[in-house]
Parts: C-alpha cells; structure tokens; sequence
C-alpha cells in the first residue's frame, strides 16, 4: 500500500486537534468495567498520548481515534488534516478510509446472502455479464466467498500496477494511479477481466486484490439493479446513523503526503474503486 501521512486508524478510527485530545461519548451508556478506574483511564488517556506522539515523532501529521467499547466510544484527535490551511483534524474530519471500504462491501454481501439473492459457493461468472472462461484454473472457478477471503488467485490491480507505472517517475505514481482509477468504468474494467490470468487456483492462498473487491462492487450491483453508493447507504449508513457517502459532494478535508515537503497526495476516487478502497467517512461515523 503506497504510503499516506494522514491516517485513520480503522476500525477502531480516529482523528485529532492540535496537540490535545478530544475526549467524547457516545449517547448509549453501559455497566460500569470490572477493571479498577484507574486501570480504565490510564488505558483510555494512553491512546491520548499515543496520537499526538504519532505527530510530535513525524509519523502523522494528523490522525483520529476512536475506542468503542461495552457500548461507549472515546474519542482522540491530534495535528492537523491539511497543511496548506493548518486545519485541525475533529472528529467530523472526513478520510479517505482506504482498503477498510472492503469490510463494508463484505457486509452488504452478507446482507445479499442472508436474502438468497447472492451465493457463497456460487461461481461468480454466474453474477457477471458474457463468457469469462480465464476465471477458472485447473477446474476450480473463482467462488464468492473467494472475492471477500481474499483467496480469488486475482490480481492486485487491473491492469497491473507495475505496466501502468512504467515510464512514469516515482513522484507522479500516485497521479498517474488516482487518474486511471478516475477514469475507470465498470464497463472497462470487465472488458479488461477477460484477458486476466489468474495467480493460481483459487481458494488456496490468501492475497490482497483490490480487483476482487471492485467484482463483488459490480456483482452486488448487478444483483440488486442499484449503484454500490445505494446499498451502501441502505445496508450500512442507515442503520448505523453513518453520514452518506456521495462521491459526487463528498467534502474531503484531509491530504495525505508522502513525505514532509510534497505536496498533497490526490484521492483515489471513481466508479469501480468505492467497493475497493474510496469510501471517505469522519471517525465519528466510524465509531
């Protein structure tokens, strides 16, 4: 993964103010910790002084927190999510959430196969439009559940992120990745599927493939006649009282950066990437 200086912690999110941490709860309450208090607040206050030693250090210069726990969230914010307007990151600062996007699509799969309207076992050129005979090696076809256990033997990228870089220098990578992920369609990219050369059979060995997840986005789309950015907000934001994502208005207002002098890094942002890695959501939405 190319490497950002702006970071949300995953599923245990967070971003933070400049150099102190902001400490808030949820609205739900619940029995008190058998631990002693003071063992639960020098827990709590160590993620505290873990985001800004992250910033003081240079590791970050802005990130976001959230501890949930028995039905109670903390949150923890430290620096700053742009530097040209020093802007402090809080917790509705939004961040482009990455390859965490892929456990959200994996949900609403669930939400598919608890309906019957996806199967797990299934061979997924069922789900996909024309013939795919590369899909399958030695007999075992790509499954389902392979898109979401990341044993699909796909690539990481389509096309190949190395034949995509060539000739470019390392500075311009990530513009040259952000612009072809802008430019990508779905229609493009299951044209391109047929000329793809699984990595072995499928089902064996675990890889990261944002190409999996960018299928089972199409897929789930497919079965549902809706855009991903609609399941989403049906299977996920809804129920969970999440801000919606809307490619389209999203308001970014964190940078990454590769290093302390370049400039900020661009978004990956297009049709088939959402599913993939382009979901942007504040660690409030995430706790």
């Amino acid at each position: 993964m190319l490497q950002r200086r702006s970071a949300l912690f995953g599923a245990l999110a967070a971003t933070a103010g400049p150099w102190i941490a902001h400490h808030g709860w949820a609205a739900t309450t619940s029995t008190p910790d058998a631990e002693t208090p003071a063992r639960a607040v020098s827990a709590l206050t160590a993620f505290g002084d873990l985001a800004q030693e992250m910033v003081r250090s240079g590791q970050t210069d802005g990130l976001a927190i959230a501890v949930v726990k028995r039905g109670r969230t903390d949150y923890y914010t430290a620096g700053v999510g742009n530097r040209d307007n020093g802007s402090a990151v809080s917790v509705d600062s939004v961040f482009e959430i990455g390859s965490i996007s892929k456990a959200l699509s994996a949900q609403v799969l669930a939400h598919a196969v608890r309906a019957s309207r996806i199967d797990l076992q299934a061979d997924i050129r069922q789900y996909l439009p024309g013939s795919f005979p590369n899909l399958a090696l030695e007999g075992k076809p790509i499954k389902i559940r392979h898109l979401v256990d990341t044993t699909s033997a796909l690539p990481d990228n389509l096309p190949d992120s190395e034949a995509l870089l060539k000739g470019h220098p390392p500075e311009t990578h990530l513009e040259v990745i952000a612009r072809h992920v802008a430019g990508n369609s779905y229609a493009r990219l299951l044209a391109d599927l047929r000329h793809v050369q699984l990595r072995a059979p499928s089902g064996r060995r675990p890889a990261h493939s944002n190409l999996a997840a960018q299928l089972l986005g199409e897929i789930l789309s497919r079965t549902y006649q809706r855009p991903y950015g609609a399941l989403l907000n049906r299977f996920i934001e809804r129920p969970f009282g999440m801000t919606q994502f809307d490619e389209n208005r999203r308001r970014m207002d964190t940078s990454g950066y590769l290093s302390k002098t370049s400039a900020a890094s661009p978004y990956l942002q297009g049709e088939t990437m959402l599913s993939a890695g382009g979901l942007a959501y504040s660690v409030r939405d995430m706790g």
